[in-house]
């Protein structure tokens, strides 16, 4: 097998129109040459890579049984390219005098496209699909993915009130 290769770029933009809120953009590709990934299926079953239980096979003549497993040898495919655009929206607000600030944060990607092209010539597209299991475990690869984050944090700020149980020299604040 040959070691991959990859080149990417992204092209982005970021806009702060007030402060504790941002709006940002980014288009990227990355290509892969000689990535190494399991061979198709297909391919595995027409090459004769498979295991077959042979209690299961039928009284026709050459009939070796089910198969119960594919075994997939990894190969070099000659490339995979992936394009798509980021989209990010984070909001912050301060709560109680600025001593609480609660953030949102929403992005959304969307995926052009997962072009895998075998050695063969053949290519697959796995963007939007259920397809290309050996990467996703057969999750699939949405076209669109979104995610959403509010998180709260205790900002302090200025002196800490004295405390009975602890010394004065001690606190934040010089008294």
């Amino acid at each position: 097998m040959e070691p991959e290769k990859s080149n990417s770029f992204n092209l982005g933009a970021v806009w702060d129109p007030a402060p504790k809120t941002s709006l940002s953009v980014d288009f990227w590709q990355i290509k892969r040459t000689n990535e190494i990934n399991q061979e198709q299926t297909a391919v595995a079953i027409a090459a004769g890579h498979v295991s077959r239980d042979p209690s299961t096979a039928t009284a026709i003549p050459g009939d070796p049984g089910a198969i119960t497993a594919v075994l997939a040898n990894y190969i070099n495919s000659a490339s995979t390219t992936v394009r798509g655009v980021d989209f990010d929206f984070r909001q912050g607000f301060d709560l109680g005098n600025g001593q609480w600030q609660i953030d949102h944060d929403a992005k959304w990607t969307h995926m052009f496209s997962w072009l895998r092209e075998e050695k063969d010539g053949t290519k697959f597209d796995y963007a939007g699909t259920h397809g290309n299991c050996d990467a996703t475990n057969c999750m699939g690869t949405p076209a669109d993915d979104s995610t959403w984050v509010r998180r709260g944090s205790k900002v302090r700020g200025g002196c800490q009130p004295p405390s009975t149980t602890v010394p004065a020299w001690k606190t934040s604040c010089s008294r």
